[in-house]
Order: C-alpha cells, then structure tokens, then sequence
C-alpha cells in the first residue's frame, strides 16, 4: 500500500505491523484529504496519529493520540485546529504545554482515569484503593507531564521494600495502565512507565488443610458474625470457585445480603 492515501477506519485496521526485522522503529503514512496528518504503525502493531509542520522555519511533530481510541475524524478536526493557531502565529505545541500543565496526577487520576476505571475494570475498586493509599500521596500534585520514568521506577522501589516485589509489581502494572491512557488520550506525548523492569518474584507456596484442620477451619468460621462472608467461605471451600465470582454478591445491597445467601 501507498504510505499516501486517505485515511479511513478499514484501511487503517488492515495496515501491518512495521517490520520488526528493519533497523527504523516504526512505518509513517499520510492522510491524502489532511495535509499534516500522519499515521505511525509500531512493531507491535500500535497505530498514532500524529501533525508534522513548520513553525517559525523549524519542522515540529505532536502526536494526537492511539488509534482506534482517537478516530480518524477527531484526528483530522484536531489538525485543523493546529492550523488556526499557525495562521495567528501560535504554535500549537505551546498550548498543549499550557494545557498538559493544567493536570496534575490527583486530577487525572480522579477525573479520568478512575471513571473510566469504574466503566471498563471489574477491579476498579484495587485500582482506587491503591491511588488512595499510596499513589496519589507520592504524585498526586506533580504535573503529569513532568513525571519520569525515575521518579516511577523510586516509588516502585519503595514499594518493594514496604510490601514485596508482588504487590510492588502491581503498582507498576497501574502505572503503565494510566500512563498509557494518557498517551492515548492525548494528554502525554509518551509514558514514563513504558521502561519499567518487573522486579523478580518467589515463587507461589500453595498451601491446603489437612483432614485434621478443616474441622478446626470450619469451627472457626462459624464463629464470624457476618453471615455473608461465612456462607461465602464455605462456597469457595466446596466449590473451588474463584474469588472473584463469590465476590459478585458485594453488588447486593446491604438490607437484602442475609436473607439472599
């Protein structure tokens, strides 16, 4: 394929992968109806759209955000705005500075990343305990745009030697998660967590009762007052069911929990 031609949602999906084998790290395409609207197809596969012009002589580039979460139609008006702020001599990077330096983390964090959380993850309610607790109080008033991938990689170290390299690795898969999405949305130009090394973890110990201690187990358990959270032990431990799947019965509401278990 041309890497000219207009750009359109079923010719973008078909486009491959750049080459892996090649030394450039990705393939460029340009939109044929937006002059200035390019398209940068990685190695993995991930589609950006980006606007290359000239300011004051110098060649400059912005990107605007991951396809298909940008659509083409939202990529072309974004190029058109660009040219607006050309024509009246403002280059367009310095707002995106000036708005990249209105978000703090506690207000991406907040104000978009969580709802989308709540609309897209089963486990939002982790995600959210987890930014309360420790996240949010170790960058919640730095601009988003001025986070490194050192000041991601300090806080995962901190992690580790708080809890374990298990839950510190946790950390780092929201960190990327976030930072991810706000390179998608446009609102980073790349993320600071995309370098982050896993730290290594022991190996899992799986543990399960002998005869002589499921008794003892279950006479314990009879003793919790909450009659939910017992019914929901005896559940996993008869069933096998994952966590998960009995935990579905938090949506219940209060007043009804007893009487449905």
């Amino acid at each position: 394929m041309s890497k000219r031609f207009r750009f359109s949602k079923h010719t973008i999906e078909a486009l491959e992968a750049h080459d892996p084998d090649t030394p450039s790290r990705e393939t460029e395409y340009s939109d044929a109806e937006c002059f200035g609207l390019k398209l940068r197809v990685s190695k993995g596969g991930r589609k950006f759209f980006q606007h290359r012009y000239r300011y004051m002589g110098r060649k400059k580039c912005l990107t605007i955000g991951e396809f298909p979460y940008v659509s083409i139609q939202d990529a072309r008006r974004k190029v058109h705005e660009h040219k607006s702020l050309l024509a009246k001599d403002i280059d367009p990077s310095d707002q995106r500075e000036q708005r990249s330096n209105d978000w703090t983390f506690r207000k991406f964090a907040n104000e978009l990343y969580l709802p989308h959380a709540v609309q897209h993850k089963k486990t939002w309610k982790e995600d959210q305990y987890k930014l309360d607790r420790q996240v949010i109080p170790a960058f919640g008033d730095y601009r988003s745009s001025s986070i490194t991938t050192r000041d991601s990689s300090t806080f995962l170290s901190t992690q580790k030697e708080r809890t374990s390299s298990t839950t510190a690795n946790h950390y780092a898969t929201l960190l990327k998660g976030m930072f991810n999405l706000a390179v998608k949305w446009g609102l980073l130009e790349k993320s600071p967590a995309s370098r982050l090394d896993r730290f290594k973890e022991k190996p899992r110990r799986e543990r399960y009762l002998t005869k002589e201690e499921r008794p003892r187990f279950l006479n314990a358990v009879e003793e919790l007052d909450n009659g939910l959270s017992k019914a929901a032990i005896k559940i996993l431990l008869f069933t096998g069911g994952r966590r998960g799947e009995i935990e579905r019965t938090e949506d219940i509401p209060a007043e009804h929990q007893e009487q449905e278990v």
